[in-house]
This record gives C-alpha cells, sequence and structure tokens, in this order.
C-alpha cells in the first residue's frame, strides 16, 4: 500500500488532468471535479477495485492465487508495519462485512472451455468445420 503522501501527489495529478480535460480553472472544488467526469480519488478507487477482485475470486477455485488468499481470508495474520500484503488490509474489510467468502461448494462443476483451435463437438450444416491444416 502507498503512503498517503504519495496518493496525494497522484490526486493532485490526476485533478489537473481532469481540470484540463474540462477546461475549468483552479477555483472549481474538488467534488465538482469528481462529479462532472465520473470519477473518484485514488484511494477509494483502489479500495473497490481490491474489493471486487477479492469477491470475484473468492468464487473462482480454479484461480492460481486461490488457495493462497483463501488461508489468509481463514487464519488472519499481524504483519509487520511496513511489509503488510497489500491484499491483508482488504481481507480484514471484507471479513468484518461477515460475507460469505471462500466456501467451496460441492454442487458447482467448472466446465473447460474450448479452445477456438479445437474442432466442434458437433456438425453443423451452416457452417461445417474445416478440415485441419
Amino acid at each position: 500500500m502507498a503512503s498517503n503522501s504519495i496518493i496525494e501527489r497522484i490526486n493532485v495529478v490526476s485533478r489537473s488532468i481532469l481540470r484540463l480535460i474540462l477546461g475549468s480553472r483552479t477555483s472549481v472544488p474538488i467534488e465538482v471535479l469528481y462529479a462532472e467526469t465520473g470519477t473518484v480519488p485514488v484511494l477509494p478507487r483502489r479500495n473497490w477495485l481490491a474489493a471486487n477482485y477479492l469477491l470475484k475470486l473468492s468464487n473462482n477455485a480454479n484461480n492460481s492465487t486461490y488457495t493462497s488468499i483463501q488461508k489468509m481470508f481463514q487464519n488472519p495474520k499481524e504483519w509487520p508495519k511496513l511489509s503488510t500484503p497489500c491484499v491483508a488490509k482488504d481481507l480484514a474489510t471484507l471479513k468484518r462485512l461477515e460475507l460469505e467468502l471462500f466456501t467451496t461448494n460441492s454442487d458447482v462443476q467448472y466446465i473447460r472451455a474450448r479452445p477456438p483451435s479445437e474442432p466442434s463437438l458437433c456438425d453443423t450444416v451452416w457452417f461445417p468445420p474445416k478440415a485441419k491444416l
């Protein structure tokens, strides 16, 4: 996680870009800039994206990071201040919401999508499969 001073620098630059896009002056309030462009500051956007990723990950056991994040979610650990993995804070936030995350459902079956290079399983009249090269 970036420090507050770094995040504020990014916010300042992004607001100056928004002012250029809108053609507004520096006296225009920050809230108006965000409302007019439909954007948000960097930190809330980052938190939303991280939470959204973790919610999607919790339902995808095929993801390579699923087991490691699941272990972090089920067994929270106190990390030293400057060595915290970036998802640990987000996992703690999601855990406080008491959502059912990383639950395995035995009724769910995952189907592997066929790559386009493989021939189709059924023959079609309108678009017959081409011969292999």
